[in-house]
């Protein structure tokens, strides 16, 4: 009996302050992989979870290009609950060059 096995790979960088923010503007310049990179999701995210630790009331803003098509999702967490999805497909293709994304985080939205 053969059973299908997926492998997912968390492959990346990171810092942490060493100060809190409850707002600002967060950017960062990058370029997806351009070849079929299944199992691998190329992410930009913000996070309140410890280093290290299951996260546990921790609130979350993410990124997530899915596939090497130009769809990127994007979610929020608030006190580990998420379910705030939305998918859109970008106008060019970030594999074909370095493109800049942002978060503009303030008391009153999230761009």
């Amino acid at each position: 009996h053969e059973t299908d096995q997926f492998i997912f790979f968390h492959v990346g960088a990171g810092f942490r302050s060493k100060l809190d923010y409850g707002s600002g503007l967060f950017h960062i310049r990058m370029k997806i992989p351009e070849k079929k990179t299944e199992g691998i999701v190329t992410c930009f995210y913000l996070t309140s979870a410890p280093d290290n630790q299951e996260p546990g009331n921790h609130f979350e803003l993410d990124f997530e290009f899915l596939g090497t098509n130009g769809t990127v999702q994007t979610n929020v967490y608030d006190y580990d609950g998420g379910h705030r999805e939305q998918s859109f497909k970008l106008p060019f293709d970030p594999s074909q060059d370095f493109h800049t994304y942002g978060i503009l985080w303030n008391p009153s939205q999230i761009v």
